[in-house]
């Protein structure tokens, strides 16, 4: 079995990882991939290495971004919960690698141990306030400071600056138009906080983003780290 990035498998404990690591296998995540569908029984748990998920609302022939998981993370937080399905998709975002479980067999080590089911609660709560945060900022803020907010997101799950996102993908996950989005690179652009080419954003000021995107960027990832680190 390839060794482990993500955050959450790492920092367990050995007797918890025990548990899981019977039941998990290396896979590869390709960019559009379906990881859940809507009020479908999930069958199987993702844990990123690298690359990213997202997960969509979706109404009407439309969808809305309103979370990502990367190796900070994880798949499914319902099973965690302890429903089966979700009334929200997951796909793969942004390609890389993943170790996976099945439901019924994390269900299992769920009800076995203690330590395990608590941490991964922990995350569940971690991840439902950056779906609260995503909506505050999807109802107050304008397409520039969302595009900032989520330009930090994704540099955040990746180890480089060098953002490999299409205008159309991110338009799908602001819920707004391309040329909206098109103008918005070109804005920071103009500012010098991205570069910008076809399907290539690269970020080259971190702390020029963080201030565009004020407070709608920080709060979760505070989160996480209160719960998780």
């Amino acid at each position: 079995m390839k060794p482990f990035r993500n955050q959450i498998l790492l920092a367990l404990s050995r007797a918890d990882r025990s548990l899981l690591a019977r039941g998990l296998e290396h896979v590869t995540l390709e960019v559009g991939q379906s990881i859940e569908q809507a009020n479908r029984p999930i069958e199987q748990v993702y844990f990123p290495d690298s690359g990213i998920i997202s997960v969509v609302a979706t109404w009407d022939n439309s969808q809305i971004g309103i979370g990502l998981i990367g190796r900070e993370g994880m798949s499914a937080t319902a099973v965690v919960l302890g429903d089966h399905r979700s009334p929200n998709e997951a796909c793969v975002l942004m390609a890389g690698g993943a170790h996976r479980i099945s439901a019924q067999r994390l269900r299992i080590a769920l009800a076995t141990s203690k330590t395990l089911r608590q941490r991964l609660q922990r995350y569940a709560l971690a991840f439902m306030t950056q779906i609260a945060q995503t909506a505050f900022a999807n109802g107050k803020a304008g397409i520039e400071v969302r595009l900032a907010r989520f330009l930090l997101m994704v540099r955040d799950r990746q180890d480089d600056d060098d953002l490999r996102l299409t205008h159309a993908v991110i338009a799908e996950m602001l819920g707004v138009r391309r040329s909206g989005v098109t103008d918005a690179l070109n804005d920071l652009e103009r500012k010098h906080l991205i570069g910008a080419k076809r399907s290539l954003i690269t970020s080259l000021n971190r702390k020029g983003l963080v201030a565009l995107a004020g407070g709608l960027y920080g709060v979760p990832e505070s989160e996480y780290d209160r719960l998780l680190c």
